[in-house]
């Protein structure tokens, strides 16, 4: 049995498909979350069900991209039912759209979520009556609560979702079923203030990245005891038992190459589930749903509009996974330009790279300069946006038109899933790309052209090196006359965390670079071209045209920065 879960935007759609799954697909209490279909398989009392997660939508007669993607399926795929998902304070605006999906003659069932809050709010909404006057099958409860997904599987299981279909388009008017609870000024409301929203967004920032990279932070406490339990016991442990019974070259491989450079970026993965967790919380709170309204009309004068603040916030996460995002923007060219925008919004596969580089320069405090990065993410994005407005992509902003969010306080198991899943993707990418890449630069500089071993005294020798020293020319201006680094950066390109283990295997963290050269080599790794998972989400969303032109704006963009900053501090 396949069945499509249709909605308004935000209206609990994912979470109701990750509880009946049990998939942790991306949740968020914002417009524009889900931009296409998300599908999973799952059996109940020996009976398959097919569930597809549809992005929301308005009506069947849609405008903007990601509701095309809805209106397609439904009007041109074969399914057996529609679970449609609405807020229990929105029952009576979502009307018009249950009674064209009943035109479909597909079954239907609604589904009322967010009804105990409702209830504690004031509100009532008449079952029986409901039933009668829509002509559907109905649940009361909480897409995030297992019994009523158990009341729903029910429905599901006995084939009866939908009572007999009618092609009437209106309700029958002698039966009220809804009465909402009366309009209070709540709490909430004060978000949608500029004076307001403002300083809060600057405060959270300000907590968030204490929290997760300031010197007694927990967080960073987590960190040091990770890197001092690999390198103080488990690796000498190990070490000491195999030293004498695999050969030099096996050894050094494994744990100068190997075991080296995946630590020094493993170390990181407290600092970067908390980031995740930071951030996850304030979107699914609802907080930067309410502070894209307010912030549309400044955000207007960048080129940019309300409903491009989520694809930027996601940048904070994965500039792939963001890119993805930006199918919610029914605009060409404010598409574009965020698109063009996100590699310089700090994802999460840098943060290891600020803190390696700034805790060398400035030891314990080193989250003021990645405070100061991630600000620059903030703010450089939209001087980006100005530029393309002004030259490459010009033209107008859109009117922001979006579902502001209630706020509320995110449920929990929600953000336990997904820092899960941002824990084991960052395992992974541990796992393989850094083990991979930390094996080949480890065989590179251990091995002549001539293919003969080398010692770490001969690294000069080595095809690494040679490399190296073809493109380091390239940093001269910031001062780095060090092969290293170029390494790292060319590493880099595949896997951002790639720089850590390089420089950390080369041993270029100890290296005497100035001041200026540090922050500026900071600067360039901040904003030079995104790794390859990037640019392959650039090439599926925009074509291989615009992947290229993405990698060389930004190959330039990071060394003519990383130029400029050398040249300021200088001064």
């Amino acid at each position: 049995m396949i069945y499509a879960i249709v909605g308004h935007p935000n209206a609990g759609k994912t979470t109701l498909f990750n509880t009946l799954t049990g998939k942790s697909a991306t949740v968020g209490n914002w417009h524009g979350v889900t931009v296409e279909k998300e599908q999973s398989t799952f059996s109940y009392n020996g009976q398959t069900h097919n569930l597809i997660d549809l992005p929301g939508i308005y009506s069947l007669a849609c405008a903007c991209s990601e509701e095309r993607v809805t209106q397609d399926f439904l009007i041109n795929n074969d399914y057996q039912g529609v679970i449609f998902v609405v807020e229990a304070k929105k029952v009576k605006r979502a009307e018009k759209l249950i009674f064209e999906l009943k035109k479909l003659n597909k079954k239907v069932v609604v589904f009322v979520n967010g009804y105990d809050q409702f209830k504690k709010d004031g509100g009532k909404i008449d079952f029986n009556k409901m039933q009668t006057s829509l002509q559907v099958e109905v649940v009361l409860g909480n897409a995030f609560d297992k019994n009523s997904a158990f009341k729903l599987l029910q429905i599901l299981q006995l084939h009866s979702i939908g009572l007999p279909i009618k092609n009437g388009n209106e309700t029958n008017k002698d039966e009220e079923y809804f009465f909402p609870p009366k309009r209070k000024i709540k709490f909430q409301d004060l978000f949608l203030n500029k004076f307001v929203a403002l300083p809060v967004f600057v405060a959270s920032m300000v907590f968030t990245f204490w929290f997760c990279f300031g010197k007694f932070s927990p967080i960073s406490l987590i960190s040091v005891a990770i890197s001092r339990l690999f390198d103080d016991f488990i690796i000498k442990l190990l070490s000491f038992a195999v030293k004498d019974v695999i050969s030099p070259f096996l050894y050094g491989l494994i744990f100068d190459g190997i075991f080296k450079g995946v630590i020094s970026v493993l170390e990181f993965l407290p600092q970067v589930c908390a980031l995740s967790l930071c951030m996850n919380f304030l979107n699914q709170s609802g907080f930067f749903s309410r502070f894209s309204a307010v912030a549309d009309d400044f955000l207007s004068k960048f080129g940019l509009s309300g409903r491009a603040l989520y694809a930027l916030v996601c940048g904070f996460g994965c500039t792939a996974v963001a890119l993805t995002s930006v199918n919610g923007i029914s605009d060409e060219k404010i598409k574009r330009r965020v698109a063009l925008s996100l590699p310089i919004v700090s994802c999460s596969a840098k943060t290891p790279v600020y803190a390696f580089l700034a805790k060398g320069l400035f030891g314990n405090r080193a989250f003021l300069v990645i405070s100061a990065i991630y600000f620059s993410s903030i703010v450089l994005p939209l001087v980006n946006s100005y530029f393309l407005k002004k030259t490459f992509i010009k033209g107008e902003t859109e009117n922001y038109v979006s579902e502001i969010a209630d706020m509320r306080i995110p449920a929990f198991k929600p953000l336990l899933k997904s820092l899960q899943k941002t824990a084991i993707q960052f395992i992974i990418k541990v796992g393989t790309v850094i083990l991979i890449s930390s094996a080949l630069v480890w065989i590179l500089k251990s091995i002549s052209f001539d293919f003969k071993l080398l010692s770490n005294d001969e690294i000069e020798n080595s095809m690494l090196c040679l490399i190296g020293k073809r493109l380091a020319f390239l940093f001269h201006p910031i001062g780095i006359l060090n092969w290293e680094y170029a390494v790292g950066a060319v590493v880099g390109l595949f896997a951002k965390e790639g720089v850590v283990s390089t420089l950390s295997l080369l041993g270029a963290g100890v290296l005497p670079l100035s001041f200026q050269s540090k922050i500026a080599f900071i600067v360039f790794c901040y904003a030079y071209t995104p790794c390859v998972t990037a640019l392959g989400s650039f090439k599926r969303e925009f074509g291989v045209k615009f992947m290229l032109i993405c990698a060389i704006y930004w190959l330039i963009g990071g060394f003519l920065l990383s130029y400029l900053t050398y040249f300021i501090l200088n001064l």
